[in-house]
């Protein structure tokens, strides 16, 4: 099913109610650009508000020119950003994760969503997470040690979490992209091999080459697991 396809049904099955307001994280990468632009394009149609927010995390040098990207593409879009570095959090000082630096960066962006979301009294927020995203994090979790909740991974709506884009493919998602010439940001430490996903997703391709059905057993193993737990 075509990506834009499958965000249509998924909008079709929230039964959104008119002018609710959905929240639109976006980091400027691949994954939040097709979904902001996806869900611009049907807003009229389901009679939503979308506003995006951005966080610059400050850890690179150079983050703020993603930010300009961010505003940049709203612009073109026609769509409300919020835009805020890490520091300028309500309660940044008191935002702290156990472990990994990319728990941290989850928590930051979430402490940001709650701030907007409960600024514009909010329905939903949407994150682009996808089927690659799913696969590294059943892998991670299976690694470190889960429970069955934990194996189950995400869910496409989570309470007002909303991910429209679990089932599809990067792959798809960059094809999308492609096809509608939509610009996108690369953030370099996703290449770095100092985290245990980076490692993960170099080696995705292989399960491919073993079985060609693999993601699409995967969506039906997690799915299955979910409803067990």
């Amino acid at each position: 099913m075509p990506l834009d396809k499958s965000v249509f049904n998924f909008l079709e099955n929230l039964n959104l109610t008119p002018h609710q307001i959905i929240i639109v994280g976006l980091s400027g990468g691949p994954d939040s650009v097709a979904l902001l632009a996806i869900l611009n394009r049907y807003k009229n149609i389901f009679n939503y508000k979308l506003i995006a927010t951005h966080l610059d995390h400050e850890w690179r040098a150079n983050s703020h020119q993603d930010a300009l990207f961010c505003q940049k593409l709203c612009v073109d879009l026609n769509v409300e950003l919020i835009c805020k570095k890490a520091s300028e959090l309500l309660n940044y000082k008191n935002i702290q994760a156990n472990g990994s630096k990319e728990a941290l960066g989850r928590n930051l962006r979430q402490a940001l969503f709650t701030e907007v979301a409960k600024q514009y009294q909010a329905n939903y927020i949407a994150l682009g997470h996808h089927l690659d995203d799913q696969i590294e994090t059943f892998f991670i979790r299976l690694i470190r040690g889960s429970t069955l909740s934990g194996l189950g991974c995400m869910q496409n709506k989570n309470n007002f979490y909303l991910r429209p884009l679990l089932d599809i493919s990067k792959n798809e998602i960059l094809a999308y992209l492609q096809q509608h010439n939509l610009d996108y940001v690369i953030d370099q430490t996703n290449e770095s091999d100092l985290f245990l996903r980076n490692k993960i997703r170099k080696l995705l391709p292989k399960f491919h080459e073993l079985d060609t059905r693999f993601k699409p057993n995967f969506i039906k193993t997690v799915d299955k697991i979910q409803q067990a737990n």
